[in-house]
């Protein structure tokens, strides 16, 4: 853009060192995810300068078939989801 106005945009992948459903825990059932980010900066001064920000992350659905009767705890079975949104503000001055 022109002007004061400056656009940013983002998309990322973010594979899951996680394997299988059976790996998997219940508390951090992690999938693979994809990034999607976007923000502008505004020049409000020569010295000011004020940036906004939005990421959706969105994981896959993540399976679980953990067995963990060995410790007590019993087996834990089914099927999770997840979307993250992340907003950010910023104010910068130089000197």
């Amino acid at each position: 853009m022109n002007g004061p106005w400056t656009l940013k945009l983002g998309a990322a992948y973010d594979q899951t060192p996680v394997s299988n459903a059976e790996s998997r825990s219940a508390r951090l059932p992690d999938n693979d995810r994809y990034w999607l980010s976007a923000g502008a900066a505004y020049q409000v001064s020569r010295n000011g300068k004020l940036d906004f920000g939005y990421t959706l992350v969105s994981a896959k659905n993540a399976d679980i078939n953990n067995d963990q009767t060995a410790t007590g705890a019993g087996i834990v079975n089914g099927s999770y989801k997840a979307r993250i949104h992340v907003l950010g503000v910023q104010y910068q001055h130089t000197f």
